[in-house]
């Protein structure tokens, strides 16, 4: 590695998520200079910016070779009601339109633009298929936002020929939070048990592949286009819940639970935890990239 060479900036957004923060402190010791865009300033590093009044502080893109944007409201966090979904697409399409404009604007020399997505793409459903970059997209909720968030994402590869690197990412795995803990707590509670029939698949990578991902992403110019952020190993919620009650020393003794319950509890944001596609992550695996944790079982004994 080259320390001499002067330092590419990169600017994240999303500064609060647990993904944002692994993946800077990545960057930072690939000899990265990395900026954010945040809300709030808490940092000499931070910029303000705020998408629903097409605000970005001045010099926040300034001499910026990178943008990894992962900026976007969770959408687990609520339910979706008319409101709630409005702030899921606007988070996500909004905010990418407004980085476009201030690119262009301040007429920015702009490498790489990569753009978080997600599996979602391809619909929430169980089908017997194993979805590919090339598997046509879904028809729901989630399937339209990535629809939509990938073509404002792809206005980037119109501009001096920025290119554009687009991961759909499945269940991030990080033992500092997210899915995971939420899987956790109710088997360490004694609580826990496999959703609906269980039958439906989890797409999952592990936190350090994802930011290894993100990385190789920036260095390797032959990364163009869309690429599905799974690991290989491909499980199901009922192999993941009595694979993390064993890890955990727990033994799951209720019932399935039922979907009509979950239905009601959740709405249609149910459908995220009682429906799930295998994916498959060849297209990455042939761009030479290597997966530190391609098994559910090295990465739960790792994150637990």
């Amino acid at each position: 590695m080259n320390y001499n060479k002067p330092k590419e900036i990169v600017l994240i957004t999303g500064v609060s998520g647990m993904i944002s923060k692994s993946v800077a402190m990545l960057l930072k010791l690939n000899n990265f200079e990395v900026r954010f865009l945040s809300r709030t300033k808490k940092a000499s590093n931070q910029f303000v910016w705020d998408f629903s009044k097409n605000y970005i502080e001045p010099n926040a893109l300034t001499n910026v070779q990178h943008i990894i944007h992962l900026a976007g409201a969770n959408i687990s966090d609520k339910r979706w009601t008319k409101k709630r979904k409005k702030v899921i697409l606007d988070s996500r399409i909004q905010s990418t339109k407004l980085l476009f404009e201030e690119v262009q604007k301040h007429q920015i020399s702009l490498k790489t633009f990569i753009s978080a997505s997600a599996v979602g793409y391809y619909g929430t459903t169980t089908k017997d298929v194993i979805f590919t970059e090339e598997s046509p997209c879904g028809n729901d909720f989630l399937a339209q936002v990535c629809i939509l968030w990938e073509k404002e994402s792809d206005l980037f590869s119109t501009y001096k020929n920025t290119r554009v690197v687009k991961l759909r990412f499945g269940v991030v795995l990080d033992s500092n939070g997210g899915a995971l803990a939420k899987m956790i707590k109710p088997i360490t509670m004694g609580i826990g048990a496999v959703l609906g029939n269980g039958k439906q698949y989890i797409p999952w990578i592990h936190i350090e592949d994802l930011c290894q991902l993100l990385l190789y992403s920036l260095n390797n110019s032959n990364m163009i286009g869309s690429y599905n952020a799974v690991a290989p190993q491909h499980i199901t919620n009922k192999q993941l819940t009595n694979l993390l009650a064993y890890k955990l020393h727990k033994r799951i003794w209720l019932p399935k639970a039922p979907s009509f319950i979950l239905k009601l509890l959740f709405g249609e944001m149910s459908s995220i935890i009682l429906k799930g596609n295998r994916v498959s992550c060849e297209k990455l695996l042939s761009s030479k990239f290597t997966f530190k944790y391609p098994k559910i079982d090295e990465a739960l004994d790792n994150l637990l």
